[in-house]
């Protein structure tokens, strides 16, 4: 009997061992997993105040918008509809808005959701494949890029949609971008203003390889 009480009391010490260090090993991970479902879950990126995480998801279908605390809780969804497919989420400066391209595999334009009531705006008409909205750091105006005709190309509009201007002729072209793809190597735009400071935090890290001055703007391309 004192054996088996010795060996009891011995297995009953591993198990706590073992999940006080899990716990440990737990909450001093800097990795913590926000999201637990089956479907896709991609792009994340920070509010403003870093309160809040947009992230596109295709867990009811098509890929639509989500917004959720930094703890990954109270997640809602900003954008719906079986004919909607929204991707690469990006907010606006004061966190009101948030720009995302919208469409299909042939056609996608840019669109703004006003998060407070959802409300949907699209911003581009050019009958392309527009994509990956940026804002610029004082929310008056949005980059992204157009891909038309074999050729990818940097735009810039108000954020009403009004004053589009092509900032770039044959800035890459089909070969060039598939060579980047298969390299792994993502192209965004990335907004700064005359003092050189990032559009935000996320993009700093990048390294810049094109730059066009518009009114005092630069808009650079990121090498992710």
């Amino acid at each position: 009997m004192s054996r088996f009480l010795t060996a009891f009391r011995i297995s009953l010490l591993a198990v706590v061992l073992a999940s006080f260090t899990t716990a440990v090993t737990a909450a001093a991970s800097p990795i913590r997993q926000l999201t637990e479902t089956e479907a896709a879950n991609l792009r994340p990126t920070w509010s403003p105040d870093h309160s809040r995480i947009a992230f596109q998801s295709n867990r009811d279908g098509a890929y639509h918008i989500y917004v959720m605390d930094a703890d990954g809780k109270n997640t809602k969804q900003v954008s719906s509809g079986d004919n909607v497919d929204d991707r690469h989420p990006t907010w606006s400066p004061d966190g009101k808005f948030i720009a995302v391209d919208s469409g299909d595999t042939s056609r996608r334009e840019i669109w703004v959701i006003e998060l407070a009531t959802q409300r949907r705006t699209q911003i581009t008409h050019t009958e392309a494949f527009t994509s990956f909205p940026s804002w610029s750091p004082d929310g008056k105006r949005i980059a992204f890029y157009v891909y038309r005709g074999g050729t990818m190309d940097l735009w810039t509009t108000g954020r009403d949609g009004t004053g589009t201007v092509q900032m770039t002729n044959g800035l890459a072209s089909e070969q060039q971008i598939h060579a980047l793809t298969l390299l792994g190597i993502g192209i965004r735009p990335l907004v700064q203003d005359r003092l050189g400071d990032g559009a935000d935090a996320r993009d700093r890290g990048a390294q810049l390889v094109r730059g066009v001055a518009d009114e005092g703007t630069q808009l650079l391309l990121g090498v992710a």
